[in-house]
């Protein structure tokens, strides 16, 4: 892949992570598709040898692993506003809010796509540290 390439897709997908406010992200807001960003993010990392741009690097990949389907997605932004708004009640009505707490209803399913989502994560954390392992004395 060229470097031109490259830096566009990397750009587009920092502009997305940028806007995510949900522990999760859609796929569908995806600039490129997972492989195409993965290749480029792979890519940059073998090709660059700054630290700093490396680790960003790194967390992009992992962060990739968390954009899921738009039903997935569902599940975890209603999940997490319900929350939002539990604490929120919980500031002014006390511990009573949480007889009323809504997010409830989705705890499985959150806690189960968040489950998945972390071990695609692990998964690729490990190969990039067969892939890139770290400095000695680091």
């Amino acid at each position: 892949m060229d470097a031109k390439l490259r830096t566009e897709i990397l750009d587009r997908y920092g502009a997305v992570l940028e806007n995510n406010a949900c522990t999760v992200g859609r796929l569908r807001d995806l600039p490129y598709g997972k492989s195409l960003i993965r290749r480029a993010l792979l890519d940059e990392l073998l090709n660059n040898d700054d630290p700093q741009l490396q680790t960003h690097l790194k967390v992009g990949l992992m962060w990739l692993e968390a954009f899921v389907s738009d039903e997935e997605f569902a599940v975890v932004s209603k999940h997490e506003a319900n929350m939002k708004e539990t604490s929120r009640r919980m500031e002014t009505e006390g511990a009573n809010a949480l007889l009323q707490a809504k997010e409830a209803d989705t705890w499985e399913a959150y806690s189960e796509i968040l489950r998945q989502v972390h071990a695609e994560q692990e998964q690729t954390m490990s190969c990039v540290r067969r892939l890139f392992p770290p400095a000695e004395g680091i």
